[in-house]
């Protein structure tokens, strides 16, 4: 499969563009925005190109220490509704619990980020960042000249 950069690239969006910044969206393929990643290339003050990315973190919350799938083979449905939230609220406090103690014990929490990305998104995730840092190189040479 021989794939080159799309303009406009599929799973980039270009959110606010300036003469030294750019800052773009990339879509996760799974379609949740919460898997995006934002980022953004700008000349700082110190006339140094930085690359800034910003993503939605997540603790481990679909742990389920209390079995909660297990309430589906309860067959009386009043029962079940009960096993299926009590467990629920339980794995959401478990959660809680867990995640405080790391902060109190261990002093952080680990976070995940996903996004799934095709091979064509991928690709023009790499150009998009290409051009984008060479956009504001162009523009740090111009404005220092």
């Amino acid at each position: 499969m021989d794939l080159k950069p799309q303009e406009p690239a599929q799973g980039i969006s270009l959110i606010h563009k300036g003469p030294d910044f750019a800052t773009y969206r990339v879509d996760c393929n799974c379609g949740n925005d919460d898997d995006s990643i934002i980022f953004e290339v700008e000349v700082t003050d110190w006339q140094e190109i930085e690359v800034s990315h910003y993503t939605t973190q997540k603790t481990p919350w679909w742990s389920d220490p209390f079995k909660q799938n297990q309430s589906f083979n309860i067959k009386n449905e009043l029962l079940y509704n009960i096993a299926y939230s009590l467990k629920g609220f339980l794995n959401a406090i478990a959660h809680r619990l867990k995640v405080t103690y790391s902060v109190w014990v261990k002093g952080y929490v680990k976070y995940e980020s996903t996004t799934i990305l095709t091979q064509q998104q991928a690709l023009n995730y790499s150009a998009t960042l290409q051009k984008a840092v060479q956009d504001v190189e162009d523009f740090k040479k111009s404005r220092s000249s």
